[in-house]
């Protein structure tokens, strides 16, 4: 009984992680594919990205229809174009790689991002609350698409711990970053997950829309869950979980 049911209930976690931290998403979902529902890695990556881009755009469906004033089009068009346009070449970067150096590859990402997580949690800067729009920096928005499209094709990740930054970068207060990511990332992780599907016909569709379901699923709880938590133990929890799964898979490869 739990077999049939468990794509949904492995793809609630991945949207809780992503409801509760604001992304993080694949970076928890591809793990969960390979360990938790025996996917090889190029098919888990494709199988994630899918469940990102509909997770993510079923989230946010009321900014992107309700013109939220946060949701800045412009740069979060621009940066997702440039993303849209190297997807493709990082699938076929990835199609070049043995399953085992994309799991390392992989692991070094994840203990990257985990290590990052903590540091900026620990750190505990806080943005001024008088941000201003500094208005759009074309190269940091169109230099943080290719590189969150290439390691979207190439590993699977949606890339928001690169998507907020890049917005930053380009002139964009933390709130209207967080939230025009949300627009950035559905469209590169959608633009991943087809390359990877036109790549390998014979993906599982199927269990990538009950992956999907649970994540959208899972989402809305992390987002009521971490409404009464504090978040900056959620984002604690997160890299120190983040961190043992990666230096886990590492240590799996590296031994055998």
């Amino acid at each position: 009984m739990l077999e049939t049911y468990a794509p949904i209930l492995w793809g609630s976690l991945s949207g809780l992680a992503l409801g509760m931290t604001g992304g993080g998403g694949s970076v928890i979902a591809v793990p969960i594919l390979i360990y938790g529902l025996g996917l090889p890695i190029h098919s888990a990556i494709a199988v994630s990205l899918f469940s990102v881009a509909v997770t993510t755009f079923c989230g946010s469906l009321e900014k992107f229809i309700g013109r939220d004033p946060n949701l800045d089009w412009k740069a979060g068009l621009i940066l997702a174009f440039a993303g849209l346009a190297l997807a493709p070449v990082g699938t076929k970067i990835g199609s070049l790689f043995s399953p085992t150096v994309l799991m390392l590859l992989f692991s070094l990402l994840m203990l990257f991002i985990g290590v990052r997580t903590w540091l900026k949690t620990v750190k505990k800067s806080e943005a001024s609350k008088n941000e201003e729009d500094g208005g759009h920096h074309l190269p940091a928005l169109i230099g943080g698409g290719v590189t969150t499209g290439l390691l979207s094709g190439f590993l699977g990740v949606g890339g928001g711990f690169l998507i907020v930054p890049a917005l930053g970068a380009a002139g964009l207060p933390v709130k209207k970053a967080v939230t025009t990511s949300l627009l950035a990332i559905t469209i590169i992780s959608a633009s991943g997950a087809i390359s990877h599907f036109v790549q390998n016909p014979d993906l599982n569709l199927a269990l990538g829309f009950e992956f999907a379901i649970g994540g959208v699923v899972g989402l809305n709880i992390g987002m009521q869950v971490v409404k009464s938590i504090s978040s900056k133990w959620v984002s604690k929890i997160f890299a120190i979980f983040v961190i043992l799964v990666a230096i886990g898979m590492l240590i799996e490869k590296l031994v055998k």
